[in-house]
């Protein structure tokens, strides 16, 4: 639902600020599936299927450049993390 608010820029998530919203609470929500999903023992997201389709939105969401600092960094570190699941 996130993901498609983001993309579509659907009120009132309309322009930059709109998207730095939603942006930062893909963010989160992603970063909270991943810790409880791991913290389980089990696969990441449920499986690497849904691991790849979140890195692929995270590296939209920081190549529109609508974070601020810190959540881009988290974001970073979120993908890195991804990364390493998918290996």
């Amino acid at each position: 639902m996130l993901e498609n608010i983001f993309y579509t820029q659907e009120e009132p998530f309309k322009g930059q600020r709109g998207r730095n919203i939603v942006g930062a609470l893909l963010v989160h929500v992603a970063q909270r599936w991943f810790d409880d999903s791991s913290r389980a023992g089990g696969m990441a997201f449920g499986g690497e299927d849904n691991a790849v389709a979140v890195s692929e939105t995270l590296r939209n969401v920081l190549e529109q450049r609508v974070l601020d600092g810190e959540t881009t960094e988290r974001a970073r570190v979120l993908r890195g993390k991804i990364d390493q699941v998918l290996l």
